[in-house]
């Protein structure tokens, strides 16, 4: 045994210098990561890890026809207020026996013609050029304006091919994405369950975080999906592949990821950690 490197070792020990492996460059401790961390979940973590989850799903369940009242009276007030050529329609869908009808816009909506396809190339080759000329710091940036441009290239391709074809309608979209909606409002709570309540948080913050990102979709969802129909109504179909790809549940994603960070940022847990 090497008794010199043991002796050594407990020196640097008892010199402190072991502890700025641990410390900011204000002197303040820096916490160990969530992902690195032992959980011991408490009793109150466990029964809001399943119950919290089953309360806000039949909340959800229960006040859906006053959230698909509120989607048509948004949709109803840009349709009128614009004077869009359109209406509000109902979709229905079946949950677990339970039929769902869910408003949308359907906006009159035109194929694109052969000049604005030609203009779309020529405009997405050029952003595609550009892109490289962006700064390495915004690379991401870069690659995500390169893959819109060739999401958009390739729909291009393809009214080329079939200038009278086209396999969706808008009303098609719009039913499809927003029934697509509803399951996510209803998974909103089970993911939290998965990945928020699991931490020894205050139950109210628990509840209040629940609530705040319910909220949020509840009232974005119509307005993303609005702002989808009047892209499409005055661009034409030419816009719908890059619309559905990049701005429909991918974003929503992103988001509740982001609503996410916030709510783990701040005050950390209570919990206790091995």
């Amino acid at each position: 045994m090497n008794f010199s490197r043991i002796m050594g070792f407990n020196r640097l020990q008892h010199s402190g210098l072991h502890l700025k492996r641990f410390t900011g460059n204000r002197g303040t401790l820096i916490q160990m990561h969530h992902s690195l961390r032992n959980i011991t979940l408490s009793n109150a973590s466990i029964l809001a890890i399943f119950l919290l989850p089953i309360f806000f799903d039949m909340f959800i369940w229960q006040n859906l026809d006053i959230i698909m009242g509120l989607w048509e009276d948004i949709f109803s007030y840009f349709i009128k207020s614009m004077e869009l050529k359109g209406r509000v329609f109902y979709t229905d869908f079946s949950i677990l026996g339970h039929i769902i009808y869910v408003p949308f816009p359907d906006l009159e909506t035109t194929m694109p013609s052969q000049q604005m396809v030609w203009i779309n190339v020529l405009v997405c080759v050029g952003i595609f050029i550009l892109s490289f000329i962006i700064p390495q710091s915004f690379l991401p940036v870069a690659y995500f304006i390169r893959a819109l441009t060739l999401i958009q290239f390739s729909a291009s391709g393809y009214f080329f091919l079939h200038p009278n074809n086209f396999p969706y309608e808008m009303g098609d979209y719009m039913s499809g994405t927003l029934a697509l909606g509803i399951y996510f409002l209803l998974l909103i709570p089970p993911l939290l369950g998965m990945i928020f309540y699991i931490f020894d948080f205050s139950l109210f913050k628990k509840i209040f975080v629940t609530l705040l990102i319910l909220s949020y979709f509840i009232l974005f969802l119509p307005f993303q999906y609005m702002l989808h129909a009047l892209i499409i109504h005055r661009g034409t179909l030419l816009f719908m592949p890059v619309l559905y790809l990049n701005f429909s549940l991918i974003l929503d994603s992103l988001m509740f990821i982001g609503w996410y960070s916030w709510a783990m940022s701040g005050n950390q847990p209570n919990d206790n950690h091995d």
